[in-house]
């Protein structure tokens, strides 16, 4: 069900593919930032694109409720918060990278977190079975990734997988 489950909808918004013309339109551009970078670099460089490229405001202010974009639409519209930049995130690094990722709830917030193939990445992560998802949170500006933000407990988010 997607409904009124904000985690399903999640899930839902970040496995539906971006649009080929917007690919078509910004792929370019970070593909070429991204060029010669080993993993961990390019992440941090798509992270720090999502942390610094959008405005934040809550969607109570600008939508009168909770409202989660599609990735089009964080490229579109002039706000979005914290599961809308993850939505984004996560597919410009599966997208660009190849590498997995799944989104991370905490009460109150949404992040996400990477699974790199190249060498650890360092700081805080998250298991699932011997997989390590290292946290990258898109709305935690200045925040490479292994960093979670201030407050939110990791033995305690739920996990959203991705496909």
């Amino acid at each position: 069900m997607v409904g009124d489950n904000f985690v399903t909808r999640w899930a839902m918004y970040a496995n539906t593919p971006l649009d080929d013309n917007v690919k078509a339109q910004i792929y370019p551009a970070l593909k070429s930032a991204v060029s010669g970078c080993g993993q961990l670099e390019a992440v941090n460089k798509l992270l720090n694109f999502v942390q610094t490229g959008f405005e934040y405001e809550y969607d109570d202010k600008v939508w009168g409720g909770d409202r989660a974009f599609f990735a089009e639409e964080s490229l579109h519209y002039p706000y979005c918060d914290c599961e809308d930049r993850s939505i984004l995130f996560t597919h410009l690094v599966r997208d660009l990278l190849g590498l997995r990722c799944i989104l991370i709830y905490y009460p109150g917030h949404l992040a996400s977190a990477v699974e790199f193939t190249q060498g650890v990445a360092p700081g805080d992560y998250i298991k699932l079975g011997d997989d390590k998802f290292t946290i990258a949170d898109a709305t935690y500006i200045g925040a490479e990734v292994g960093r979670t933000m201030p407050g939110m407990d990791n033995e305690k988010a739920k996990v959203i997988l991705l496909e």
